[in-house]
Parts: structure tokens; C-alpha cells; sequence
């Protein structure tokens, strides 16, 4: 939006209180003065009313670092990684590939970008982090309750055998689990309520 507005264009909004995610338009507000905010049912009268509008002759080129994301994105889509960095190296990592992110601090809007061009606003990015770290956490109770109840079968066995020195190790070890679950499920639902 920024880079449109740049070139004399026009924005365009959804209302965010007519929006699927209200945040993405609302972002767009934040980031540059909207032309028009409309609900998606207007946005089509809306969108042919502009296109019948002329072009403006004065345009704005792409800024250097505009270009060079440019080429990183066509690079990438032909399976090559470009080696130039296009900003900062951050702390961060890209949580769609896992590659290194690069800070872009270029425009008023905090981005971040790896080498195969996946991007991210500073927003996007907090957003993405939370969803992995909360699909971690129910990878690691699915694994905890699966390892209890390998435990469980594991115990049992052993005093079925008659294995009397093991066998209370592994009730120890059950107890120990029961309340690792407990602690991990009462953190992730209380997220989702």
C-alpha cells in the first residue's frame, strides 16, 4: 500500500468492522491515508469507479530496495536464493522456512523478509511466532500423553512379570507425567478460552 500510494495510486480499504480479519485493513489504515474504506459489498463499484479514472503522467519509481526485493522474489520463484541481504540481519527466524530474517526498516512499516521472500509486517510476524510456539505446545502434550501411556503399559508389564524393583519406578515416572499434562493442558486451554 505504501509503495501504491508512493506511485500517486489510489487505496483502497475494506471497512474493518465488515472484515474477515479486521487487523489486515486496519494495518493498511496505520500504514499510509486510505482514499476510500468501504464494505466488501461497495468494493467492486468502488474499484471499477477508480479504474475509469485516468492514470496521473507523474509516477514514482521503485526505490533501490524495492527493486532489490524484486529481484530476490523473481530469483527465488526460479529456485535460485539471492545472497545480498536486503536489510538487517535479525535475531529472528522465518517461521514458514526457518531461514534468517532480514530487518527492512526502509519505510514507516516495520518488515521483515527472508532469502526466499517470504515477508512479514512486525504484526504479522508476532502473530506467526504465537501460532508456532502454540502448535508446539500441542505437539509436546500429544507426545507427553503418549509417553504416559507407554509408561502405563510399561508398568503394567512389569508387574505382570513380577519385576518388583522396576516396576515402581515407572508408577513414579507416571505420576511425574500426570502432572506435566496437567500443568501444559491447563496453559493451552485456557488460550483457547
Amino acid at each position: 500500500m505504501i509503495a501504491v500510494k508512493r506511485a500517486h495510486g489510489i487505496a483502497v480499504v475494506q471497512d474493518p468492522t465488515d472484515a474477515l480479519y479486521p487487523s489486515m485493513p486496519q494495518s493498511a489504515m496505520r500504514a499510509v491515508q486510505v482514499d476510500y474504506v468501504v464494505p466488501l459489498t461497495e468494493m467492486a463499484s468502488i474499484l471499477c469507479q477508480v479504474a475509469d479514472q485516468p492514470v496521473p503522467a507523474e509516477t514514482t519509481a521503485l526505490l533501490p530496495h524495492e527493486q532489490e526485493e524484486n529481484a530476490m522474489v523473481r530469483d527465488a520463484d526460479r529456485g535460485r536464493h539471492r545472497g545480498a541481504a536486503i536489510g538487517t540481519p535479525s535475531a529472528f527466524v522465518c517461521p514458514d522456512c526457518g531461514g534468517g530474517l532480514y530487518e527492512i526498516e526502509a519505510e514507516p512499516l516495520w518488515r521483515f523478509r527472508c532469502r526466499v521472500a517470504h515477508a512479514y509486517t512486525a504484526e504479522v510476524l508476532r502473530a506467526e511466532k504465537a501460532e508456532v510456539v502454540e502448535q508446539a505446545l500441542w505437539a509436546a502434550l500429544r507426545t507427553l500423553e503418549e509417553k504416559l501411556e507407554l509408561h502405563q503399559r510399561m508398568a503394567e508389564r512389569a508387574e505382570q512379570q513380577g519385576l518388583a524393583l522396576t516396576a515402581p519406578q515407572w508408577r513414579e515416572d507416571l505420576r511425574d507425567m500426570e502432572r506435566q499434562i496437567d500443568i501444559l493442558g491447563q496453559l493451552l486451554y485456557r488460550q483457547e478460552g
